[in-house]
């Protein structure tokens, strides 16, 4: 069931003299004993990463739709990539050229990532499906499921109930403790792996296990300066966040072979067995301690209070829709547009010796006509027909619809269709 049964095992990592901080924080005497008060707050936990795959059969009208869609992603004139997606239920896809080794299909928005068999294999699941993150905070796991339940029953039949792959639970605190405070030695684990972080020399935090279980300690408001989900900040302070310490998060990662060991495989009876994963990583696969030095049983080490405080975390099922306003598109923002264009100003303004940027801008904008105009490759669409189809193809890229362009490509994916049909029906 996980990478190694011992408790008392020491995961493996290079296990260096202890470093001059955590010298400097014991003989300061700020390392916690049991009697140590830590001043942990949660502020919200919940699912964070949901991968389900849909037992079922491909629909020869599916089949053809993604297939014409696959040709678009592969071709080599833009106006006709501009045709590799997909519109259902208010969700644009983009369609990729290809899927990885198993699966034939993949399309993508900012809610899904839906892989898709071909119709001569027998043995896969119709789909295997991602769900980001960002949507199951704005409608929550339910709603997600359902919708990605209607958007796969486009392309063919499902049956049964769908089978977990990977799910991700965690938990957003504060705490008065850093996370540099302990030793590795602290981590009483069955997991073989053990690694701190830092990221620009500050300590980030830690990560235990590599197989069908891991886990992440780690400082989430550092995070966020990369992945720029600014909508976690409003969630936090509505939960008393003060917006000035650090937002640490607690992440445990099941796949498929633990959730089967654990009785937890499909979905939605895995909502009602969170608590059960979650106690089962929290006491039995992993525990943070305060090391005793005259006991030489890890085991018997007693707990870290701030561990306790994930201990008790009251989980019951799938989290409910949080009450904040959540970008779903991957249109980049005006500030961010501005900054291009303002930096192709200025670096033409800076080439040419221009001072007068309104001029700059339109004698910028001639050259750039002129010298697309006279590429080869473009001649045939023209400066204009090639600059739509470029916006038709970022517009599928942020998600959203670009004027014509989705139309155009459904009517190509219905043309197939009903090409099929006929060659089907011999007229």
């Amino acid at each position: 069931m996980t990478d190694s049964e011992d408790q008392g095992n020491t995961p493996k990592r290079k296990r260096g003299a202890r470093t001059e901080e955590h010298t400097a924080r014991s003989a300061a005497g700020s390392l916690p004993t049991n009697r140590d008060p830590v001043n942990c707050k949660i502020l919200r936990y919940g699912i964070d990463s949901l991968y389900l795959s849909f037992p079922g059969d491909i629909s020869q009208e599916g089949y053809i739709r993604l297939e014409a869609a696959r040709r678009a992603a592969r071709a080599d004139l833009e106006i006709e990539k501009a045709e590799a997606q997909i519109s259902i239920h208010d969700h644009l896809f983009a369609a990729s050229a290809g899927a990885g080794k198993l699966f034939k299909y993949q399309l993508e928005d900012h809610a899904f990532r839906i892989q898709l068999k071909g119709p001569k294999s027998k043995r896969l699941p119709l789909a295997y499906c991602k769900i980001s993150s960002t949507f199951l905070v704005s409608v929550g796991v339910e709603q997600a499921v359902a919708q990605l339940r209607m958007i796969l029953s486009s392309f063919g039949s499902l049956s049964g109930n769908p089978n977990v792959s990977r799910i991700d639970l965690f938990a957003d605190f504060t705490a008065n403790t850093p996370l540099n405070a302990w030793e590795d030695e602290a981590w009483v684990t069955r997991a073989e792996y053990l690694n701190s972080h830092r990221v620009r020399g500050r300590f980030s935090g830690w990560s235990i296990g590599r197989g069908i279980i891991a886990a992440r300690l780690y400082d989430k408001t550092l995070e966020l300066k990369k992945s720029r989900k600014d909508y976690l900040l409003d969630l936090w302070k509505q939960q008393g966040w003060d917006g000035a310490h650090p937002v640490c998060r607690i992440e445990f990662q099941f796949r498929s072979e633990v959730l089967h060991q654990l009785k937890s495989p499909t979905y939605p009876g895995i909502l009602d067995r969170l608590g059960i994963l979650w106690h089962y990583c929290t006491y039995d696969w992993l525990r943070l301690t305060i090391p005793n030095p005259e006991d030489q049983t890890r085991s018997r080490w007693p707990t870290h209070p701030l561990w306790e405080a994930f201990q008790v975390i009251p989980w019951k099922t799938g989290p409910e829709p949080e009450n904040v306003q959540v970008k779903l598109s991957r249109v980049p923002p005006d500030k961010v547009l501005c900054r291009s264009f303002f930096t192709a100003l200025t670096a033409y303004m800076a080439a040419k010796g221009e001072t007068d940027p309104e001029r700059a801008a339109e004698r910028l904008w001639l050259e750039t006509r002129a010298h697309y105009e006279a590429l080869d490759q473009f001649r045939e669409e023209g400066f204009y027909g090639q600059a739509r189809s470029r916006a038709a193809i970022k517009a599928i890229g942020y998600g959203v619809p670009y004027p014509g362009a989705t139309d155009v490509a459904k009517a190509a994916q219905d043309r197939a269709v009903a090409a099929a049909y006929r060659a089907k029906s011999g007229r």
